[in-house]
Parts: C-alpha cells; structure tokens; sequence
C-alpha cells in the first residue's frame, strides 16, 4: 500500500517535482492568523487522511448548472 505520508520528504515521484508536493495554496495574513491562534482558548487540531482520488460534488447540478 502507498501512504502519502510517506512521500512527503522520500524519494521524488516525478522528475519534475522534487518535493512530491504537486499543489500548495496560501492566502491570508500568516501574522494574523498564528495571533489569533496563539489568543485562542482552545485549539483543536485534526490530521485527515485522504485517499489517492480527487474528491468531487455528487449532486448532478455540478454538471448541469443548477437546473
């Protein structure tokens, strides 16, 4: 079984993309976002496991525009 957990930081998949990391978004204010954290009551953290497959809407209005 291939964990993809284990691709992080192994050898690379691709020629064409060293770190096994195929797609990375950032937006927002880092600054503000570890205050608030760091202010925080009580911060909850979860690590999700998802499987090798793009996760897609099942409602058929994703390919008929909400008929």
């Amino acid at each position: 079984m291939t964990s993809t957990a284990d691709a992080i930081g192994g050898a690379p998949v691709w020629d064409e993309c060293q770190d096994n990391v195929c797609n990375l978004h950032v937006a927002g204010d880092k600054g503000a976002t570890d205050a608030a954290f760091a202010k925080a009551a009580r911060v909850i953290k979860r690590k999700y496991v998802i499987t090798r497959v793009h996760a897609q809407f099942m409602e058929p209005r994703g390919s008929t525009g909400g008929l």
